[in-house]
């Protein structure tokens, strides 16, 4: 018979067994397994894709390590996109033939034959997108074939915009401002305070944001926040400029960081308020109210101070009467169609370069299936990879090419071919071939944003 302090000792025991899987190593080892579980399986629909792209991006983390994300993005039979992460790995190179070697181990290693690799995205860097050591030639000599390279549209589309602000000094200016408020209102306590008070005070106004080196979005997010606490920041300086001068009428010590300041928040001021910054804010974001801040400037005075005309070199042109004067009104006509022309150029060779590598599949497009020929089916078999008759390929287009011709765009005729998929494989495999080329690495991108979580 088990008395009761035996059983008292017996669930002691048990009580110091129990199993909770709450330690950090039990933890670490359930996402592994969910990690490799889930690798599992995209790398099992990927082996079934008929076809797929990769794209590849790096970021520095604050260990100064250079952390690799790559991305395969995969239309399964049904034409539906996937983008999946696959790897994550640190390289101690930028080197083009090493981040190509990189990507092909992790094909090697998943068991993915690269026979179904159609095409490859990264951004515009030299190591990347270069035509000689860049990434994407490294894959076309390793895969002895060519796989079609679409350079991201994103960082195009950033870069585009980035350098069409600096294509004059007006808007060099009026980005420098920009900071100079940031760095100023956010580099002191006190005066961040004085801020934030006046944000906390008002129902649309948000706190400044800095510029990025690289990045377009954040230079547009600082123009935003500036558009839309554009008041509460002239009210922060003139309350940082009668602080001081309340502490003058006290007989109170005036430190040299209190006068320099009251000087930059002068300054800071009356830039904000002239009539050229409140142009460009207005121009650069069309969602900015026109408060008409500037309604107490003298408009034609700023325009002389600062825009007068230089005397001409006599090396250019002895005759200073021919120099050109731009009045207010053309001249800041030509200051935003200067950026307007820049960016219409930078989108329009970038389409460019999308039309020339897609040439040969224009006709397949809504609208022109009926400009479809016989040559250009050979020409999409030699592209396509498993594709061997262009005959049965051209067949299949002129017998839905007046059905294809009543869309207006891409998604009415993918949804047409998900329902005739079966029917018509040859048309099917082709449509599954541009979708499965990627756009921009914008995944990439959101993965590293995950990771800063």
């Amino acid at each position: 018979m088990i008395n009761k302090n035996s059983l008292y000792q017996l669930e002691e025991i048990l009580k110091s067994t129990d199993v909770t899987y709450t330690s950090a190593r039990s933890q670490d080892e359930f996402i592994e397994q969910i990690g490799t579980y889930l690798i599992h399986l995209i790398v099992q629909q990927v082996q079934n894709a008929p076809f797929y792209s990769v794209m590849i991006d790096s970021i520095p983390d604050c260990s100064h390590r250079e952390i690799y994300s790559l991305v395969i993005r995969y239309v399964d039979h049904d034409l539906n996109i996937h983008e999946r992460v696959v790897a994550l790995k640190e390289l101690p190179t930028k080197n083009g033939q090493a981040i190509c070697d990189f990507i092909l181990s992790i094909l090697h290693d998943y068991y993915i034959s690269t026979d179904s690799l159609v095409g490859q995205c990264y951004d515009n860097a030299p190591n990347m997108a270069g035509c000689r050591r860049g990434v994407q030639n490294c894959m076309k000599v390793a895969l002895k074939r060519d796989i079609i390279h679409v350079p991201c549209g994103g960082h195009s589309a950033s870069l585009g915009v980035k350098h069409g602000c600096e294509c004059s000094t007006e808007y060099i200016r009026f980005f420098n401002l920009l900071e100079e408020i940031y760095i100023f209102l956010s580099s002191s306590i006190n005066r961040y305070h004085i801020f934030r008070a006046q944000i906390n005070s008002s129902t649309s106004a948000v706190t400044v944001k800095g510029l990025s080196v690289t990045r377009w979005s954040p230079n547009y997010e600082s123009i935003n926040a500036i558009c839309r606490s554009l008041l509460e920041i002239i009210n922060t300086f003139d309350l940082i400029i009668s602080h001081i001068d309340e502490k003058v009428d006290r007989n109170e010590t005036v430190t040299p960081d209190d006068r320099k300041a009251k000087g930059q928040s002068i300054n800071l001021r009356e830039a904000i308020l002239s009539f050229e910054f409140n142009l460009l804010l207005n121009f650069l974001n069309q969602e900015c109210d026109d408060q008409a801040l500037c309604n107490g400037v003298d408009i034609e005075n700023e325009f002389a101070r600062h825009h007068h005309q230089r005397q001409r070199s006599v090396r250019i042109d002895s005759t200073s009467k021919t120099g050109i004067r731009l009045k207010r009104v053309e001249y800041y006509v030509k200051l935003m169609r200067e950026i307007l022309d820049y960016l219409i150029v930078a989108f329009s060779e970038y389409h460019k370069l999308i039309e020339e590598k897609l040439e040969h599949f224009s006709n397949i497009f809504p609208g022109r299936v009926n400009q479809l020929t016989l040559a250009n089916a050979k020409k999409i078999c030699d592209i396509l990879p498993g594709s061997s008759s262009p005959e049965l390929l051209y067949s299949e287009f002129q017998l839905l090419k007046n059905d294809f011709d009543n869309y207006t765009d891409m998604t009415e005729l993918i949804d047409k071919i998900k329902i005739i998929r079966h029917e018509y494989p040859n048309t099917t495999r082709i449509y599954q071939f541009l979708l499965a080329l990627p756009r921009t690495v914008a995944t990439n991108e959101r993965c590293f944003s995950k990771l800063k979580l």
